[in-house]
């Protein structure tokens, strides 16, 4: 995929979002509850880009990066492109030739991911396609995605799994494209959706779900609920001990969130599960 096709793809993606959003913007109805979602592990299967990333960064920087790498950036939660430059910075790279390296990387990585992916499509994960079909046609809810996949792959991802199409309705995705933490992203899409439908919501109506310790800090950090599914890479204890308010086997049915919006419960009586 090249620099043009990679930025044709995501306008041409993005136009189409918006678009569709902004059909509800003009309606009058107000939702009340806010449901955001990680993809790696979440809502489908990863798709494994590390490789290609790693196969891409060692040809323009000549460093080989191992699974132990990996293992370390995807426990710390950091961006793709903040790893990149912390990795060219390591290898002595000046501030400009940084940049450029980090730009070089990331459209030879999405070229090869997106090779990849006509070959082993990413796959929804149990459950995620009958809870978004639920949600993304309640008018109770807006959707949402939040990750740490750059824009091209969680678009990418997205379209493989055949999940992209529920979010088209509310068009609210954020990715670490511009390097933000997630906590920022998500109090950036929680802002931005309020201006849209023109409401304000409860914090306690608001979750982020997500399969990493990772993403229930960056959920607390934004001030809002969060939901760990121990599909992904962090045990269900795991995600207790991180001070999720709610941790489940797999993705929960819409009703399992209405009801911890109408009971209003607080993150010390919210349900945790270890079995």
């Amino acid at each position: 995929m090249s620099s043009d096709f990679r930025s044709d793809f995501r306008h041409e993606i993005s136009l189409h979002l918006r678009r569709e959003g902004a059909l509800i913007q003009n309606s009058s109805a107000r939702p009340k509850i806010m449901v955001l979602f990680d993809i790696d592990g979440t809502l489908s299967t990863s798709g494994s880009f590390s490789p290609c990333l790693s196969r891409a960064t060692c040809e323009v920087l000549g460093s080989k990066i191992t699974e132990e790498d990996q293992a370390r950036r995807v426990k710390s939660g950091i961006a793709f492109r903040n790893w990149i430059q912390v990795v060219a910075k390591q290898e002595g790279l000046a501030i400009m030739d940084i940049q450029k390296a980090t730009e070089k990387i990331l459209s030879r990585s999405v070229k090869y991911f997106s090779e990849k992916l006509k070959e082993s499509p990413v796959k929804p994960l149990e459950g995620s396609i009958e809870l978004l079909k639920e949600l993304s046609t309640d008018e109770r809810f807006v959707i949402g995605v939040v990750t740490n996949n750059i824009e091209d792959v969680a678009m990418l991802k997205l379209e493989s799994s055949d999940l992209l199409r529920f979010f088209e309705r509310d068009g609210l995705i954020r990715s670490s494209e511009d390097a933000s933490e997630k906590n920022t992203l998500i109090s950036q899409l929680i802002k931005e959706s309020e201006n849209r439908f023109c409401t304000k919501f409860d914090r306690k109506n608001i979750f982020y779900v997500g399969d990493q310790v990772s993403d229930i800090s960056s959920g607390k950090l934004a001030g809002i609920r969060t939901i760990g599914v121990s599909t992904g890479r962090s045990t269900i204890c795991e995600l207790v001990d991180a001070g999720a308010d709610i941790v489940l086997p797999k993705l929960p049915n819409a009703a399992t969130i209405i009801d911890l919006v109408e009971r209003n419960a607080s993150a010390e009586k919210c349900t945790k599960v270890r079995t």
